[in-house]
């Protein structure tokens, strides 16, 4: 089986492609950005080929605390409500 690896003057590898017939790059690029801890790097927007850009996904947990967050703000906003309307309206209105 054939490999082709991309690696530095330390010997530590970068990537590696494996195959019968793994493709060779004309020429290589780097990129180097910041990006959330545990996100997954999906791949390279080269359309404008002056400022690519990193396409990655935001790891699960994240997503899901920020979700988590968003539901928390919204019943905190209803019960802020619930207790207007019952102060409005002289009634005692309870949450259901």
């Amino acid at each position: 089986m054939k490999c082709f690896v991309i690696y530095d003057e330390t010997g530590r590898i970068y990537a590696a492609e494996y195959g019968e017939k793994p493709t060779l790059p004309t020429e290589l690029n780097f990129i180097q950005t910041e990006i959330e801890d545990g996100s997954l790097i999906t791949s390279v927007d080269v359309s404008d080929r002056e400022n690519p850009k990193l396409l990655y996904n935001a790891p699960k947990e994240s997503a899901l605390e920020k979700e988590l967050t968003e539901i928390k703000e919204s019943n905190d906003k209803l019960k802020a409500q619930i207790a207007y309307l019952s102060m409005m309206s002289g009634f005692d209105v309870e949450e259901v």
